[in-house]
């Protein structure tokens, strides 16, 4: 990741299906992690599936899934990634 440490971009996104995180998308700020999730999904196929969460803690944040209708939000209970 060009030489950033996990403690200055610690929001990724991952995508379910691959089961990696997408390159180049490491941001500082959930927020902005959150809506650049949403633009990506937006150009998915019905069923796939993005994830963002801290790498510092391996805490999911939110899971989106694109859907026919529209999309899928998911928190689990725990906020950890499996």
């Amino acid at each position: 990741m060009s030489g950033r440490s996990k403690s200055e971009r610690p929001f990724r996104i991952f995508d379910e299906g691959a089961r990696q995180d997408l390159p180049w998308r490491a941001y500082s700020e959930v927020e902005r992690a959150i809506e650049r999730c949403l633009a990506l999904i937006y150009w998915l196929k019905v069923g796939n599936s993005y994830t963002v969460y801290d790498a510092r803690s391996s805490r999911a944040i939110i899971q989106v899934t694109r859907r026919i209708a529209g999309l899928q939000f998911y928190q689990d209970q725990k906020g950890r990634l499996s």
